[in-house]
């Protein structure tokens, strides 16, 4: 039924084909794919809604929402320019390590570590994916960072 229901709204059919730009995966642990999970998430929604009620005091729930939001993670920076900041450091690393520098390293998890850094810095510096998936973002946090004692070449 619920599959149905969302078949039928329009706005949901190009989000429902890049779930992965939401963070939706198939869960190897669960066994359940990227849309049985946005089909889930989609329940746990509408539940919380029935719980919330109707229309009554729509405004003031809202607005209750908001600033427990607001409080809870604070004042929210402009998008655009922290997109912008990010993708003018990816491409700073990029004109300065040009090349992947996966022959610099020994192990297979660092290889494998410094060839997917590189990737994400080039996706980030030149294609729009900073602009859309969050999931991006997400793994330029975590960039392979070397111990003092095994510092990548200078050059």
């Amino acid at each position: 039924m619920l599959r149905k229901a969302i078949a039928r709204i329009e706005r949901i059919e190009p989000l429902s084909r890049r779930l992965y730009l939401f963070g939706y995966r198939y869960d190897f642990a669960s066994g359940t794919t990227d849309v049985e999970q946005f089909r889930g998430r989609i329940l746990e929604v509408i539940q919380m809604l029935r719980i919330i009620g109707g229309a009554a005091g729509r405004e003031a729930r809202l607005s209750h929402c908001l600033n427990t939001i607001a409080g809870a993670y604070g004042p929210v920076d402009d998008g655009a320019a922290l997109t912008t900041a990010l993708r003018r450091s990816a491409q700073a690393l990029l004109d300065r390590y040009p090349v992947c520098m996966v022959d610099c390293v020994g192990s297979v998890t660092a290889k494998n570590a410094v060839e997917n850094d590189f990737r994400n810095l080039q996706r980030a510096a030149r294609t729009g994916e900073l602009n859309e998936e969050w999931g991006l973002w997400k793994q330029l946090q975590s960039l392979k960072v070397f111990k003092s004692d095994k510092q990548l070449p200078a050059d």
